[in-house]
């Protein structure tokens, strides 16, 4: 009995406390705000709210972010009616969730909203994954392509001779592909973001080999920028490997992945949030209260947003395996790929290799813009790839370079990957559980390389840059019968690695390639030789142009962003049947495993046009039991012995 008195007299004080409490709140809390009533908010013509394109954006000035957040959420226009809940000891005020209001405050900070408006629908409905050709495209300088030589099958209706075969498959466009001079995109490593992100993930007290105070910024090196266009954000995306590597650059102690966001004039955004993919009215509502209610800037209020949104740039946080024997660690080489979600958004997709459990370097696929999953210490959602239903193929030790491409990228459920290039091997991959069956393998049909140098046997072809689409439309007038189901067409760059060749211990360089689908049937329809975008390539110290005995000559295809395609009107621009398009494309590239630039391309869809011109050439788009399709290994070869013979010229221009 003496109990039950103590307990009601225990919950009675705190009645008393929590009475209290509220009456001073209520005096000392500004009463403008408790009675504001929302403002109008200025709207075109169209209903759609005016977006402040800098909001958000951590270079604007301190008065500037200040305004962003002024009246930002302003649920309810005067207090709701709290609850007492004796078992909590709280005051419970239920929350008011206004989904327009909720919307429109996402739109302020610069964020896609929950729910899109009519406008916003209109455009998601023609979202274009190709990217976008930035404004001054006509002012970039151009040059043709130098040692463009290409192999195909797709020329010669009769069979190929067995003494001169690559001189047979040489292909020689009307219409040469341009490129401009490169330009150096996301290269400024933030040094002190990289050593605070070390301390916070546990990672600089995991390895033995960090140490934050004696860790220079000279010993990191930024490679491997891949980037995709996000359409309903319009911005693109890149993932960049962030290596530190203090002694040897051939023995890195960590890797990292680093995501930065770019317009479509390639300059970079700095502060710029994009928010999570699948979080709810009830979660955006609350944080949106608290920033309203802190204010202005400050770590307490990006900390609030985080719960929502990621902010950018940043590093991909992602669990990885903690080796202290000098085995590189973490992930690496990214490459960054596109897709819808079936409800109007745009999802990135991060692949990467890394080191496992179990000591064996394998394929992930990374998330970013999902929200952590519970219990995930680090925040990225990842999922490992594994072989399935493919016993036939022998797996590779290390599993790296595979080629990421979507049949269709509107509303994937599967990744497609190359994961071979010579031979041609084929993988489809669920997003949802990892697992990977084997669609193609070439390798069975491969047999003696007639009439191709030995000298190939010493060069090897490896997956590059993602795969970008041919637009459907495009391969509709490019066959010219519209009772013939549309093949699909993909352009890539993929590298080879010639080894004793002249130039260094080896040599890297792009050579673009054409991929077909006929069918359930892929082939390599075209292939160049080794391009180097008439580029002195850095050494690997980074010290000259040389070709170093001592170490490799490495300019290695990361990724294709944007292929923007236009057609011209011959009637009013006399463009000949060769020159339909006007197209640029960007291609993202490295040197010497130490930085990141961007090269335009013309002329790309010209030149595909050029190729599929001939009778032979149209039918093997058509008809899936074409014979020429036994032939793309000997263009692989032919490439390898042309590669060869390219780096020995190349290696006594740079001697």
């Amino acid at each position: 009995m003496r109990l039950g008195l103590r307990s009601s007299g225990t919950r009675l004080k705190r009645l008393v406390i929590v009475t209290l409490s509220l009456l001073i709140i209520y005096q000392i809390w500004p009463l403008k705000r408790m009675e504001k009533v929302q403002k109008p908010v200025r709207r075109l013509p169209t209903g759609n709210i005016i977006i402040d394109d800098n909001a958000g954006l951590i270079d604007s000035s301190e008065d500037e972010e200040a305004s962003i957040y002024d009246d930002l959420y302003e649920p309810i226009s005067k207090p709701v009616r709290g609850t007492y809940n004796p078992d909590t000891g709280n005051i419970e005020v239920p929350q008011v969730v206004n989904p327009i209001m909720i919307d429109d405050a996402l739109r302020r900070l610069n964020m896609r909203p929950l729910r899109k408006n009519e406008d916003e629908q209109a455009e998601a409905a023609h979202f274009d994954f190709n990217g976008v050709r930035i404004e001054k495209h006509t002012k970039v300088k151009m040059s043709p392509i130098k040692h463009d030589l290409a192999f195909t099958s797709l020329i010669k209706e009769n069979e190929l001779s067995d003494l001169s075969v690559c001189k047979d498959m040489e292909y020689k466009p009307k219409q040469k592909i341009q490129h401009s001079d490169p330009i150096s995109i996301g290269n400024d490593i933030p040094f002190e973001y990289v050593k605070e992100y070390l301390q916070k993930s546990g990672y600089a007290h995991m390895i033995t080999k960090l140490n934050l105070k004696d860790m220079n910024k000279s010993d990191w090196y930024t490679l491997s920028g891949s980037a995709t266009w996000l359409p309903d954000m319009g911005c693109y995306l890149m993932a960049s490997r962030l290596m530190y590597a203090p002694k040897r650059r051939g023995s890195p102690v960590v890797s990292l992945i680093w995501m930065q966001l770019f317009d479509k004039e390639w300059n970079e955004l700095l502060g710029r949030r994009i928010r999570y993919l699948g979080v709810t009215d009830e979660e955006v509502d609350e944080v949106l209260r608290e920033v309203s209610l802190l204010g202005g800037r400050g770590k307490t209020t990006e900390r609030r947003l985080d719960k929502i949104s990621i902010k950018f740039p940043t590093v991909l946080d992602v669990p990885f395996v903690v080796k202290n024997d000098g085995t590189p660690l973490g992930p690496e080489d990214p490459r960054i790929i596109s897709k819808g979600t079936g409800t109007n958004d745009t999802e990135p997709v991060i692949l990467f290799n890394m080191l496992t459990d179990s000591k064996r370097r394998s394929m992930f696929a990374a998330f970013p813009l999902q929200k952590s999953t519970n219990g995930n210490k680090h925040k990225a959602n990842i999922l490992q790839f594994r072989h399935s239903g493919s016993s036939s193929l022998t797996i590779k030790a290390v599993e790296k370079n595979w080629v990421p491409f979507f049949e269709n990228p509107y509303n994937p459920t599967k990744i497609s990957f190359l994961y071979g290039v010579d031979p041609l091997v084929v993988f489809r991959c669920n997003l949802e559980n990892g697992k990977c069956d084997k669609i193609q393998d070439d390798a069975k049909r491969i047999g003696a390389s007639n009439g191709v140098h030995n000298h190939a046997s010493k060069v090897v072809l490896r997956g590059g840059t993602n795969l970008m689409p041919v637009p459907q439309d495009k391969i509709r007038k490019l066959i010219n019968d519209g009772d013939k189901s549309l093949p699909h067409l993909w352009v890539g760059f993929a590298k080879i690695h010639a080894r004793n060749c002249g130039c260094g211990t080896s040599l890297y360089r792009p050579v673009m390639y054409i991929l077909s689908k006929v069918g359930d049937a892929y082939n390599v329809d075209l292939m160049t030789q080794g391009l180097d975008f008439n580029m002195d390539v850095l050494e690997f110290d980074g010290e000259g142009t040389k070709c170093d005995e001592n170490s490799p000559n490495v300019l290695i295809p990361n990724s294709i962003p944007f292929w923007d395609i236009k057609e011209k009107v011959h009637g009013l621009l006399g463009g000949k049947s060769s020159d339909r398009y006007d197209d640029f494309m960007g291609l993202t590239i490295s040197e010497a495993d130490r930085n990141v630039k961007l090269i335009f391309l013309n002329n790309v869809m010209n030149y595909i046009v050029g190729l599929y011109q001939s009778k032979y050439a149209q039918d093997s788009l058509t008809d899936i039991h074409s014979e020429y399709r036994q032939e793309t290994s000997e263009i692989e070869r032919c490439v390898m012995q042309q590669s060869f013979d390219y780096c020995k010229q190349y290696a006594r221009d740079h001697s």
